[in-house]
């Protein structure tokens, strides 16, 4: 009892420990072709809905910026003098009219716009944030 067992090694025409060194694959079950039908069925609907949704969200952008119509107000982001880092200016630039923050508002959601957009938004679109669309003043 108190001895180790002492192992034997095994053999090449093991059949245990052969195939787990070769690493044999697993065969694939045959499709039902009814089955693979619904599933392209619902693979084409998800890409018109994800098709859909990117489009929305660049009306909404559009939008957005068609409302706060402010670039005779604001000064653009392209009149920096220094190029300076892409997450640095998106840090002072107002997300709905993309220009240098000018009277910046920070909602409660910790994003950051200029009075007067968030205000053209919030009458537009009711108290929620223009970005995440979370409920806000």
């Amino acid at each position: 009892r108190n001895g180790t067992a002492e192992w034997h090694p095994h053999s090449s025409s093991c059949e245990v420990c052969g195939t787990s060194f070769r690493g044999v694959k697993r065969k694939k079950q045959a499709l039902n072709p009814q089955r693979s039908k619904k599933l392209r069925i619902a693979a084409g609907c998800a890409r018109k809905i994800r098709r859909m949704r990117s489009t929305k969200r660049v009306n909404n952008k559009a939008l957005m910026k068609k409302i706060a119509s402010c670039s005779k107000i604001h000064l653009s982001t392209k009149i920096l003098a220094v190029d300076y880092p892409v997450d640095f200016v998106k840090s002072i630039s107002c997300q709905v009219c993309e220009h240098i923050l000018a009277d910046p508002v920070e909602t409660t959601c910790r994003h950051l716009f200029c009075r007067i957009c968030i205000l053209k938004c919030l009458k537009v679109m009711g108290s929620y944030c223009p970005s995440c669309h979370y409920p806000c003043f």
